[in-house]
């Protein structure tokens, strides 16, 4: 388990895993009733990190054009973009 105040970057080769298996059909999210916290998914092309809702819905928050968009964005990223640190969530 990272620790909460781990903010070492994922890394490229870590993003680059990640949006391949996006791009295969997974998603990477919780999936129950209600609010469900943050996930990556890809559809229609686009990669999104967004609000999860019931499941499979989400509420876009941020969307990359493209691979290369999203696996730069995705490898400067950490631990701390699971939003725990922030109040009330």
């Amino acid at each position: 388990m990272t620790p909460k105040n781990d903010r070492k970057a994922y890394g490229n080769s870590f993003a680059e895993n990640v949006a391949v298996t996006l791009m295969n059909g997974k998603c990477i999210c919780y999936s129950h009733r209600e609010y469900c916290g943050m996930g990556l998914i890809y559809e229609d092309e686009v990669f999104y990190y967004c609000e999860v809702t019931d499941g499979c819905n989400f509420w876009e928050q941020l969307s990359f054009p493209n691979k290369k968009a999203f696996v730069s964005w995705l490898a400067k990223q950490s631990y701390t973009m699971s939003r725990v640190e922030e109040k009330g969530i």
